[in-house]
C-alpha cells in the first residue's frame, strides 16, 4: 500500500471518528415517558426530524420522577455514537425550575409549586398548596424544644386514646372550650375567664360532676365560680 493510500485510509477513519464523536451527545424535547417498567423509557425528539423511542433513563438509587408532559428537555448519551443505543442522563423543565436560590441550597420541587427546600440557615421548608399526608405504620417521634402548629380554621385529633405528660398545660380559648368524652378526669384545674363544658360528666380533684358547667368570670379576685347539677367541694 502506497503512502497516499495509507493517508486516504487514515483520513476516512478520522472522518468516521469525527462523525461518531459528534453523535455521542444530543439534546432535544421529551415527547412521551413510560414509567411502568423496571427502567423508565422515553420517546425523544433529537436532531431536526430525528426521533428515537424507548430510550432508557438512568436515575440515582432512591430518587425517581416523571417529567411534565410539555416542555421537558433531555440530554442523551449514545454509546460510541451509535444512535440505536442511547441513555438519557439529564432532564429539565425550564418553566417550573425555582430560581434565585442561595449558593449551597438544595430544593426538590414539582411543576405544581410544591417543594422541599434546604436553606442555608439550617432551616428545612416544606410547602404544599393543598395537602400533606404522612403514613407511618407504627411510631412517629419528634424530639425538639418547642412545637408550634398554626391552624387558621380547625385542629382535629382522631384517636382512641390521647395522653399528654406535661408539668404545665395552658389552654387559651378566646370564647369556649368543650370536651366531649364519656370518661374525663381532670386534676388541679384552674379556669380563669370563659367557660368549660363537659356534657357527660367530669371528675375534678376526685369529685364526680354530672352535666356540669363551670364558668368563671373576672370578679376582681379570680375565685368566683358557678356550679350546676353537681356537688361542691
Amino acid at each position: 500500500m502506497s503512502s497516499s493510500q495509507i493517508m486516504k485510509v487514515l483520513r476516512e477513519f478520522g472522518e468516521q471518528i469525527k462523525r461518531r464523536s459528534m453523535l455521542i451527545f444530543s439534546r432535544g424535547i421529551i415527547n412521551n415517558v413510560d414509567d411502568s417498567g423496571e427502567l423508565q423509557t422515553n420517546d425523544l425528539n433529537l436532531l431536526a426530524g430525528e426521533l428515537r423511542s424507548q430510550i432508557e433513563t438512568l436515575k440515582h438509587y432512591g430518587f425517581t420522577y416523571v417529567v411534565p408532559a410539555e416542555g421537558s428537555e433531555h440530554l442523551t448519551a449514545f454509546m460510541a455514537g451509535n444512535r440505536d443505543h442511547g441513555i438519557v442522563i439529564a432532564t429539565q423543565h425550564r418553566a417550573s425550575r425555582p430560581k434565585n436560590l442561595i449558593k449551597g441550597e438544595v430544593m426538590l420541587y414539582t411543576d405544581e409549586g410544591d417543594f422541599i427546600r434546604f436553606r442555608r440557615d439550617n432551616t428545612i421548608e416544606l410547602f404544599s398548596k393543598k395537602k400533606f399526608v404522612a403514613n407511618v405504620a407504627d411510631d412517629v417521634e419528634i424530639n425538639t424544644k418547642r412545637v408550634t402548629i398554626n391552624a387558621s380554621e380547625k385542629f382535629t385529633l382522631n384517636t382512641p386514646e390521647f395522653e399528654a405528660n406535661t408539668e404545665n398545660t395552658v389552654i387559651n380559648a378566646s370564647t369556649k372550650f368543650t370536651a366531649n368524652s364519656p370518661d374525663c378526669a381532670i386534676s388541679n384545674v384552674s379556669v380563669v375567664g370563659g367557660q368549660m363544658t363537659v356534657p357527660d360528666g367530669v371528675e375534678i380533684n376526685g369529685v364526680e360532676h354530672k352535666t356540669h358547667i363551670h364558668s368563671q368570670d373576672d370578679d376582681g379576685n379570680g375565685d368566683s365560680e358557678v356550679d350546676t347539677d353537681g356537688p361542691h367541694n
